[in-house]
């Protein structure tokens, strides 16, 4: 046993380092910057592939929207056609509907307008005629009706306008085409014109179910 003796390590000879590290090859498996660089490529090919879609999709549509802007343009004369005729369609069947409805009130109409004819004066106008039918919830069968007359009236030489309007209202009043009828005569406008030169006028005449024959 050595007692009070140092241990003495083992001496390596030295060597002299003559490698030049930047000239020694890289030994890594997988270069770092080559996976960075797969990366890239990679993410720049997605977004290129991507783009290229969006241009493809963009030129479907616009090619989609010009063929249905083209079909629009086509078809927009006979649409307005249509809506034309159906709007005529309408008009004529509000008006044989309407005339229906009046063939059903207890006077008849041919003579109904025979007297209006017979009613209206010289200086006096129809302009246009409206009839409703207006049934009753107790008796469906006691119908009222109403015939609203838009017309205009000229002063004479006698009268004035309104006091001609009121004397037509007394004329349609007594028609003997309803006197046997619950019936009203009512003036519900008078205005002017703008000249002053007429006056225009809206009654409404209404009437109940009652006999349909004409008295003699």
């Amino acid at each position: 046993m050595n007692f009070g003796r140092k241990k003495k390590t083992a001496a390596y000879p030295w060597r002299q380092n003559f490698r030049d590290e930047k000239l020694l090859p890289d030994l890594k498996i997988v270069r770092t910057h080559f996976i960075y660089n797969a990366v890239t490529v990679g993410l720049l090919c997605v977004f290129l592939g991507l783009f290229i879609y969006q241009e493809y999709d963009i030129s479907v549509r616009a090619e989609v929207l010009k063929g249905l802007q083209a079909e629009v343009r086509k078809e927009t004369p006979a649409d307005k056609k249509n809506q034309a005729d159906s709007a005529n369609f309408s008009r004529d069947l509000n008006r044989v509907m309407e005339g229906v409805r009046f063939a059903d009130a207890p006077v008849r109409p041919e003579l109904f307008f025979a007297e209006l004819a017979k009613a209206q004066v010289p200086n006096g106008r129809y302009v246009s005629m409206s009839f409703s039918r207006v049934a009753t919830d107790e008796d469906p069968a006691m119908a009222s009706y109403q015939l609203t007359l838009d017309g205009s009236m000229a002063p004479t030489a006698e009268n004035s306008a309104p006091a001609e309007i009121g004397a037509f209202i007394g004329k349609l009043r007594g028609m003997p085409v309803w006197k046997n009828c619950e019936r009203n005569v009512e003036l519900v406008t008078s205005a002017p014109s703008e000249d002053l030169s007429i006056f225009n006028y809206t009654i409404k005449l209404t009437w109940k179910a009652g006999n349909k024959e004409v008295a003699k």
